[in-house]
């Protein structure tokens, strides 16, 4: 398997745009499993989508922003920290 959360796939990211520094990358996603972890861990800083798989864990609907405690709860069980959380993402 090639993807995430393994760091190899950030890694051929950062080959293919080797004029991006890490720190001006973005990792968008909505799980802690595969999308905040592997971000974490190819030290790219991490949006987490909060209406996505963890809606029901943030106690919120869609488009909706979740309560600062419920996020924290969420970043201390997985022990993983997103530097932006943000309601829905459209590209």
């Amino acid at each position: 398997y090639f993807g995430k959360p393994y760091t190899i796939i950030y890694d051929a990211i950062h080959e293919f745009f080797p004029d991006i520094e890490r720190d001006r990358m973005l990792m968008v996603g909505d799980s802690f499993e595969t999308d905040v972890k592997g971000g974490f861990h190819a030290d790219i800083d991490v949006a987490l989508i909060s209406g996505g798989v963890h809606s029901e864990d943030l106690k919120i609907d869609w488009g909706q922003m979740p309560e600062e405690g419920l996020v924290i709860g969420l970043c201390e069980k997985y022990d993983l920290w997103p530097r932006y959380v943000l309601p829905t993402f459209t590209w």
